[in-house]
């Protein structure tokens, strides 16, 4: 059996938004083998991890759990602070215990630090981070805290939108009218336009319905489908725009959901 540590240093890579857990954190995860979890982030530029093992099988295994567990913690803080973070590389070390002695020896592992200029924005105290690891929900939930930070990790706010969107996609079965229904009924206020009537090849007589569709699902068929007028450099300067506005919504679909 082995006892020690398994450390991450993950980067907020994000240039507009960013935190600070200025205290080390600790909370006690529902994970076998695990005593705590250590969680700090005094510059805003890196979170460090640190998993604490009172028993681990191996060393392939410690890493693995802490590996999940850093995963989990850093799609919940990426979700509620919306700050985008890239996971950190395992700095394992695990000493073997004599059974018979209770005596650690002592293996060396290795260190890695990673540097990133980030803009530090808010903080985040101990007791608000606890809530936000320990709040119990669903597996396929916590799949769309990963979906979120996936998305916040892009390379362009262009990418950040369409990404966004498609995680709201998900959430409605492709529905746009269902996905349209629900940021209507959570901001009445929400810019709509009439939908381009659709070319039909067949039964051209036949009337459509008019249907209006928000903003953000106007913008997301501009760039996807083929729209007459439509000028790209307008609709990704919208895309841009709008993009923080896109993010509640996400966040509040998830949260709203039944998964």
């Amino acid at each position: 059996m082995l006892k020690g540590t398994v450390k991450f240093r993950a980067r907020i890579v994000d240039s507009n938004r960013g935190l600070t857990i200025p205290e080390n954190c600790e909370f006690v995860p529902k994970t076998r083998g695990v005593g705590k979890v250590g969680i700090i982030c005094q510059d805003g530029k890196e979170i460090l991890i640190t998993v604490h093992f009172s028993a681990a099988e191996s060393k392939e295994a410690a890493i693995a759990v802490a590996t999940q567990i850093q995963n989990s913690s850093l799609d919940r803080i990426s979700f509620e602070r919306v700050v985008a973070i890239v996971n950190g590389r395992a700095d394992p070390a695990l000493f073997p215990v004599d059974a018979q002695r209770n005596v650690l020896s002592i293996d060396v592992g290795d260190y890695v630090y990673t540097g990133n200029n980030a803009k530090l924005s808010t903080s985040l105290t101990c007791g608000h981070l606890n809530e936000i690891l320990e709040r119990p929900a669903p597996q396929a939930r916590e799949d769309y805290y990963g979906f979120v930070r996936s998305a916040l990790l892009s390379t362009s706010p262009v990418e950040e939108f369409m990404h966004l969107y498609n995680i709201l996609l998900m959430l409605f079965g492709d529905a746009q009218t269902c996905l349209d229904k629900f940021i209507v009924e959570q901001n009445s206020a929400v810019e709509q336009t009439k939908q381009p009537p659709i070319k039909r090849r067949r039964r051209p007589k036949l009337k459509q319905k008019i249907i209006y569709e928000t903003v953000y699902t106007r913008l997301r068929d501009e760039l996807g489908h083929k729209r007459v007028g439509v000028n790209l450099d307008a609709t990704k300067a919208e895309m841009r725009q709008h993009l923080n506005e896109l993010i509640d919504v996400v966040k509040r679909a998830i949260e709203r959901s039944n998964l």
